[in-house]
């Protein structure tokens, strides 16, 4: 497969080849290398994925709180020795067609991964990465800007700002996170790992500029570097390349690579993570963030977590992994069902389950919102759950359902947030890291297949893991995690005196360097007041740096692709469609490995607008409760021992423009002309299926169970039984606390969906179903008798059932004649009486804008929503239409806004972790938002300044070229082949078709500077009508819609 046909043992270029071996899970060759002179190690994935990835990776081992680790890999991206801009991580993210582009710090290690499907392009982002990494400037400016510094607040109140700070403070608001951090640091005390890597901003404050040199020099060296590589680009080739841009730089070092010195690296390494095991479990109360109303006086926590091995060890790994699936898997599994049937508290603590990514496994089980001096029970109960499965043995369903399980995550192809290469660096660097070789940790198939072996063969055989990894192990920690509005006050009372600290430093070295003595007639206050112009000063020459334009001859460094490079064609998704028993069903041929993904559709646009309310939660009692003649714990059991997931959930789908002015419903300035029962009519007529508001029923199988499986989720889907109280007010305490705890985490997403909600019927039914409405509901929901929830849930089932239907099906080519056969059977014995869907009911937008009103309307289009969070979020929308050309302009400029304008501005000046941009072409509403920002308010003025700024923005062709390249990769991001048929689904169920795809991809490459200044001043005009909403600790005004929204 290696172009050049390395072997083991040749030396090719410096580097030593230390083992060649197949990696038959994954089509792939592992070549490991180490370059002699300096020890950096590289091992390439080779295979014929043309999705190249790359990512260095270092050891970074925190010895406190600092977030030195965290800060480093945010300022090695500010500038290098080869490209010495501020910015050129995103000026690449700007310019370059990349798939994935990102640094991730983790408690040990940190990574710089990125890729793209254009060689040329993989080559350009490598050659910025691996400068960045080794010869960063790491000027004090940029460690002003990215850990901490004094600065002045508009009411000349002194603060300690920064964006790591920034970001972290808004981590600590989070209990949830602060739960994580608690597991990890109790279970793994006296090791790195008893550190927070991201930073406490109680500490941060206390890092000097000295030290963050330091950790540079100490671990940024290529002797402390993994390469890890994924695709089809030679490993020789490869080889050259950093040869040539990296490690030739590091010929004349003074210290020359040495075994000895690696084997340093790797011993300080398993020294400070090596944990000493407990010779009896421990006990420890710790402190979060207050979760008021998550709940009621219910806020604690309480976990069990337990040391299980090494990730490097294959066989500890697959066997936690298996054991974690067998009892926390879903909700009908051993411990599971016990913990939620126990009423000791009142929902799984989010952190259960198994954690893989330290050099530990570690697994966690627990409970949240936890009953006054029950922690002990719950405790108890855990211990005797898994001491009842070692005495009475455990019920073959449930080994089954955990094998499913299993299997089933092992045959999935999927794509989370990035290409799937980074799920096998992730694995790769588990054992690669730890003295392990790099392949071992990706050998996961052959070590699971033996384990099943032992499982069929011996009867014994889980009862011993069981007694080995929970009962004989004393390495557990009890772990009581406790809401306290003290929290944040200590945090801040903390932060308060650092800044004190800070600002007395300031004193100190001006008294020194003035020469001025105790006694001196100097008084405080002009001392105060000195000191106070200095910090000013400082900011203000921080703000000149970072203001500063680049010059053209540094920005030409950065290497880009040139628009005739790239490939005009778009992804075409074929959808086949045909008609069972009259429902429109769509069908997607795809090679997705053996699986079946099937999606049962009905319209509930049938119901009044009162009734969208309740819905999320229906698809989760719908999804979750008994059927037939099972109850919630052995249906749940059923499902997962059939199908690798069920689920529900509502969707709104806008329609495409060009398609409603095709059918006569609006004009060239997309302009309503027909009455809405005309419209609705016209629509309904053209396709029954466009247009509408849905709740969909998920499944994904294997394809040899999809007969049973099938037939289980069409009895559920019928059958549904909601008659068990408990189980009902049990899943609304879940779902209620599970929305509560995502606000802080959520918080740019509940922003977006409030400042955008009041532009058309389906944004205002998006922020029904998924806002700060949502959660309103549901709070005054969970008052009310669980009968009259359950009479809802029945009225809603009734007539969603007799609402009509759609089908999805996404499965292999070979195998689709036999599965559609199998749901035209199931459709046949289930739903005889279900057809193609009804009409919508007829309704007025106002019924569901008077859903979402917290107030009454006034001029002021700014909302405030008042919450105890250390940092805010902000989202300013307006109303933005234009051509087909225009449209595509549009989606460019919100590129360019987000990747420069608003980076400046939000995240390097304002201190805000990040901010973005982006044009809903579909509603035609162009939306701005903050993600954790110390100053919303100043961001909402930014926001409609660089909005302004546009129209006087030089559109050279330099410059036009970027935004192309830029606006490019997120046109071109490869998908798996289930995402494609589920797009191919929501393409036709929104009316979007290839052709109008085709000519936005040759508006994007042909994108001229006429246009975009057109649009540019458009933008501008269109800012009179923004809406904007703001997440934050306080009110911007004392005359706004402020709403304290009490949780």
């Amino acid at each position: 497969m290696n172009e050049k046909m390395l072997h083991i043992n040749d030396v090719y270029n410096g580097f030593t080849v230390l083992d060649i071996s197949p990696i038959l899970d994954y089509k792939s060759e592992g070549i490991w290398l180490r370059h002699n002179e300096t020890g950096l190690e590289i091992f390439h994935m080779y295979n014929d994925d043309s999705e190249n990835l790359f990512s260095f990776a270092f050891k970074t081992i925190p010895s406190d709180s600092t977030g030195l680790a965290h800060i480093m890999e945010h300022s090695v991206l500010c500038g290098s020795k080869n490209y010495p801009l501020k910015d050129p991580f995103i000026r690449m993210a700007n310019q370059s067609v990349k798939t994935f582009l990102n640094a991730m710090t983790f408690p040990d290690k940190t990574v710089y991964p990125a890729s793209s499907t254009v060689e040329a392009d993989y080559f350009n982002l490598m050659a910025v990465y691996a400068d960045a990494v080794f010869f960063p400037l790491l000027k004090k400016e940029i460690f002003m800007q990215e850990a901490h510094r004094l600065a002045l607040g508009e009411d000349g109140a002194v603060s300690i700002q920064g964006v790591v700070f920034n970001e972290m403070m808004g981590n600590y608001s989070s209990f949830d996170s602060m739960v994580q951090e608690k597991i990890v640091q109790t279970i793994l005390p006296g090791t790195t790992y008893a550190f927070d890597s991201g930073g406490d901003p109680r500490e941060i404050p206390l890092l000097s500029y000295e030290r963050f040199l330091d950790f540079h020099k100490t671990f940024y060296q290529p002797s402390n570097c993994r390469l890890f590589l994924y695709g089809n680009i030679p490993t020789t080739k490869q080889i050259d390349f950093l040869n040539e841009k990296v490690l030739s730089q590091f010929k004349t070092t003074a210290n020359p690579f040495s075994q000895m010195f690696l084997s340093k690296q790797d011993s300080d390494f398993c020294a400070q993570t090596q944990v000493r095991a407990f010779t009896a479990p421990q006990n420890h109360v710790c402190y979060g963030p207050s979760v008021k109303g998550a709940g009621s006086e219910n806020g604690d926590s309480l976990l069990l977590t337990w040391l299980l091995g090494f990730t490097s060890d294959p066989q500890s790994y697959m066997e936690s992994l298996f054991l974690a699936e067998l009892l926390l898997g879903h909700d009908g599994a051993p411990l599971a069902k016990a913990l939620i049937e126990s009423g000791l508290g009142e929902d799984l603590e989010p952190a259960s389950g198994i954690e893989t990514d330290l050099r530990y496994i570690l697994f966690t089980a627990g409970m949240r919102g936890v009953k006054k001096n029950k922690e002990e029970e719950i405790e108890a109960l855990i211990l005797e759950t898994i001491q009842g499965l070692i005495r009475d043995g455990i019920p073959q369903d449930e080994i089954d359902a955990a094998l499913m399980s299993v299997d089933f995550a092992d045959r999935e192809i999927k794509r989370v947030n990035g290409p799937f290469s980074i799920v096998l660096m992730r694995r790769c660097l588990r054992g690669w890291l730890n003295e392990s070789h790099p392949a071992k940790t990706l050998q996961n198939r052959s070590t699971f297949a033996a384990i099943k072996k032992r499982i069929y063969e011996d009867d014994s055989y889980l009862a011993k893991l069981l007694e080995k990894y929970f009962i004989k192990n004393q390495h557990r920690v009890r772990l009581v995690m406790k809401s306290s509005p003290d929290f944040e006050k200590e945090i801040q009372e903390k932060v308060a005196l650092e800044t004190k600290r800070l600002f007395e430093n300031y004193v100190e070295l001006y008294v020194e360097k003035k020469g001025i003595s105790k006694t001196a007639t100097q008084s405080v206050k002009e001392i105060d007041e000195k000191i106070r112009s200095i910090i000013q000063k400082e900011n203000e020459y921080l703000a000149s740096f970072q203001e500063a334009e680049e010059d053209d001859s540094l920005l030409s460094l950065l290497p880009h692709l040139k628009p005739k490079d790239l490939d005009p064609s778009i992804d075409i998704i074929e959808t086949k469609r045909r008609e069972i028993q009259n429902i429109p069903t769509f069908l997607h041929e795809q090679e997705v490995n053996g699986i079946l993904y099937f999606t049962l559709g009905f319209p509930c646009d049938l119901l009044e607008a009162k009734d969208y309310l309740l819905l999320p939660f229906f698809c989760m009692a719908a999804s979750n409760s008994g059927f037939d003649s099972l109850d919630w714990a052995d249906a749940s059991s059923k499902l997962a021992q059939a199908t690798g997931g069920f689920s529900a959930s509502p969707l709104s789908s806008p329609i495409d423009e060009e398609l409603k002015r095709s059918l006569g419903i609006v004009d060239e300035n997309g302009k309503t002309i027909l009455l809405e029962e005309d419209a609705t009519e016209r629509l309904y007529k053209a396709d029954p299926s466009l247009g509408r508001s849905w709740i969909f029923f998920k499944m994904k199988t294997l394809e040899e169970k999809s007969l049973k499986a099938l037939e289980l989720v069409f009895s559920c889907i019928k059958n549904v039984d909601f008659s068990d109280k408990k189980r009902i007010e049990d899943l609304l305490i879940e779902y209620k606390n599970g929305l509560v705890s995502s606000i802080i985490p959520g918080g740019t997403a509940y922003a977006v969906s409030r400042a955008n909600c009041f532009f058309s019927r389906e944004t205002a039914i998006d922020e029904i179903w998924s806002g700060l409405t949502q959660i309103a509901f549901i709070k005054e929901l969970s008052k009310k008798s669980i009968d009259e929830v359950i009479q809802s849930l029945l009225n809603i089932k009734k007539q969603l059932l007799e609402s009509g239907a759609i089908i999805n099906i996404i499965a292999e080519k070979q195998s689709m004649p036999r599965l559609i056969s199998e749901v035209e059977k199931g459709m046949q014995d289930f739903f005889p009486e279900v057809q193609a869907p009804k009409k919508p009911r007829l309704q007025k937008d106002e019924a569901f804008f008077d859903l979402i009103r917290f107030l009454p309307d006034t001029d002021d289009k700014t909302e405030v929503f008042i919450l105890p969070t250390q940092v805010g979020f902000a989202a300013s929308c307006f109303s933005m239409r234009g051509d087909e050309k225009e449209q595509v302009a549009i989606s460019v400029l919100a590129h360019y806004l987000t990747n420069t304008a608003f980076w400046a501005q939000i995240r390097t000046m304002g201190g805000a972790y990040g901010a973005q941009a982006f044009y809903n072409t579909l509603e035609a509403v162009f939306l701005c938002a903050t993600f954790r920002d110390p100053n919303p308010k100043r961001s909402l003025g930014v926001f409609i300044d660089e909005c302004k700024k546009l129209s006087s923005l030089s559109f050279d062709a330099n410059l036009i070229e970027k935004l192309i390249t830029g606006s490019y990769s997120k046109e071109i991001q490869p998908k798996t082949p289930s995402i494609k048929g589920s797009l191919g689904f929501i393409r036709s169920l929104y009316g979007i078709n290839d052709e109008k795809r085709q000519r936005r991809m040759q508006y994007l490459l042909e994108m001229d500077e006429e246009t975009l200044k057109k649009v540019s001043k458009d933008i501008a005009h269109s800012l009179f009508d923004m809406y904007s909403a703001v997440i934050s600790q306080k009110a911007l005004s004392e005359t706004g819609k402020n709403i304290h929204f009490d949780v």
